[in-house]
């Protein structure tokens, strides 16, 4: 599954260049990406737990991170999240939270907007994308985006 997503991030970012004059130019690889999404979800949590905006009004989850998925050029974001507009600057990663004392089964896609602030890498904004659930006793990812919370400015 990794390898998966490795490859997957290759072929966004390696597209990126070939997409268009908007869509951002390859100067930091995956592993820079993946490494500033961490590093965000380290320096905003407490105790091991990064808190995001739920799905229900006043809602506040209390998530701990699992890994980075894929990470893409935010002009071909397309391929992760259709429908999803963008404006072919920055990048977008796809991480995975479990909830804390639930299931370990029970995960949340949350997407971390990436763009280069002076050379240096930063967080905009943190979308709750979806949540893996038991549906009819299988555990399935919802379809919907559920929550935008902005982190950055």
């Amino acid at each position: 599954m990794r390898r998966l997503a490795a490859l997957l991030s290759a072929l966004l970012l390696g597209g990126a260049a070939r997409a268009g004059e908007s869509a951002p130019q390859p100067r930091f690889g995956p592993e820079a990406l993946r490494a500033a999404v961490e590093s965000h979800v380290r320096e905003r949590s407490a105790g091991g737990v990064f808190g995001l905006a739920g799905p229900k009004a006043g809602e506040r989850l209390e998530l701990e991170f699992v890994r980075v998925g894929v990470v893409g050029a935010e002009g071909l974001w397309h391929v992760h999240a259709p429908g999803r507009k963008s404006e072919g600057r920055g990048w977008w990663a796809c991480a995975f939270f479990h909830t804390r004392g639930a299931p370990p089964q029970q995960l949340w896609d949350v997407d971390f907007h990436i763009v280069d602030r002076g050379g240096k890498l930063e967080i905009d904004d943190a979308l709750l994308h979806r949540e893996r659930r038991l549906v009819d006793s299988k555990w399935a990812w919802s379809a919907s985006l559920l929550r935008r919370e902005r982190v950055g400015r």
